[in-house]
C-alpha cells in the first residue's frame, strides 16, 4: 500500500509506502536514478480497477527531510524490491502532479 498526502486532500509533500517495510518520505525528490528500468503493471486508488504498464528506474537516490526535521537525509534506494521501487516513484510522481497515465508505456 502506498499513499501521497495530496490524494486525500492534504496539501503537504508527504507520502507513505508500505510493502515489506514502511517508508515515510517528507518533501521527497528523486535526485539521481539509473538508466536501467523495469516494467511494472501499476494500479492506483485514485483510479480503481485500472492497471497501466509503466517503466520505472531500477535504482534511485531520494532526498527527503529526515523525520520532518530541517536536516536532509540522502538515501540510495538500491536495496528495495521492484514493488517498493515502483511505489516510491509512483507516490513521488503524485506529489508532482504526475499520474501513472502520464508514464504509460
Amino acid at each position: 500500500m502506498s499513499l501521497s498526502a495530496n490524494q486525500i486532500g492534504i496539501d503537504e509533500s508527504i507520502c507513505i509506502v508500505r510493502v515489506t517495510r514502511e517508508l515515510i518520505l517528507i518533501n521527497p525528490e528523486i535526485i539521481e536514478h539509473s538508466t536501467d528500468t523495469f516494467q511494472f503493471h501499476e494500479s492506483c486508488i485514485s483510479f480503481p480497477s485500472t492497471y497501466v504498464k509503466v517503466n520505472r528506474y531500477k535504482k534511485i537516490v531520494v532526498k527527503s527531510d529526515n523525520n520532518g526535521l530541517l536536516d536532509f537525509e540522502f538515501r540510495e534506494y538500491d536495496n528495495l524490491n521492484n514493488i517498493e521501487l515502483a511505489c516510491v516513484q509512483h507516490e513521488i510522481d503524485h506529489l508532482n502532479g504526475i499520474t501513472m497515465f502520464d508514464r504509460k508505456k
